[in-house]
């Protein structure tokens, strides 16, 4: 019958009943006679899941992207570890500001993984490779730390001020800017910082 075999290659099967002159019934996958009438139908069974790969970890250099060899997630959890911040809030803003696209440049000059600026960078001590991920995640882990304190731990201020700057947050008494951009970018981090704690 159509359904046997391994599961990999099972395909949709209708099963169908003959009764026999003496009235037993008789199962095949294809009709026999007159009498054969649809017994069941096996539908095959869903695909397989997809499998997406964890992205590649790059690095800058003259000639372009190289690939380090290095894991994301081993450079997010040490700059987790120095910093006092769950992974998952530095896999979500990464995720939010560059799609792990450790190349990433926006138009205002933004760089990396975490999407640094040049005077951020400054602030802690790094004045180039901006784009170099244990650089970028290490300044933005350092910078996110701060906002956190300054906000005393509230995760969607720290967020606002990480997209609008402190300035703007605290100008706005301490409250997330009526900016759609930032309100937008706070929702979208906070919800994936929720599926990478999963």
């Amino acid at each position: 019958m159509a359904m046997c075999g391994s599961a990999g290659a099972w395909a949709a099967s209708t099963i169908y009943v003959t009764q026999s002159e003496s009235g037993l019934p008789s199962y095949t996958d294809v009709p026999v006679g007159p009498r054969s009438q649809v017994h069941m139908y096996i539908a095959p069974p869903p695909p397989a899941p997809r499998f997406v790969p964890p992205p590649v970890f790059y690095k800058a250099d003259s000639a372009g992207a190289k690939d380090v060899g290095g894991d994301l997630r081993e450079v997010v959890r040490v700059a987790a570890l120095r910093h006092s911040l769950p992974e998952a809030l530095l896999l979500a803003v990464i995720h939010v500001e560059s799609g792990f696209n450790p190349l990433a440049r926006s138009p205002k000059g933004a760089l990396g993984l975490m999407q640094i600026m040049p005077p951020t960078g400054a602030r802690y001590g790094v004045f180039s490779d901006l784009t170099d991920p244990v650089k970028n995640i290490g300044v933005g882990a350092n910078y996110l730390r701060d906002l956190l304190a300054m906000f005393r731990g509230n995760t969607a201020l720290a967020l606002a001020a990480y997209n609008a700057g402190e300035g703007t947050v605290i100008r706005y008494g301490r409250t997330i800017p009526p900016y759609a951009e930032t309100r937008a970018y706070v929702t979208k981090v906070l919800r994936q910082y929720a599926l990478y704690t999963q």
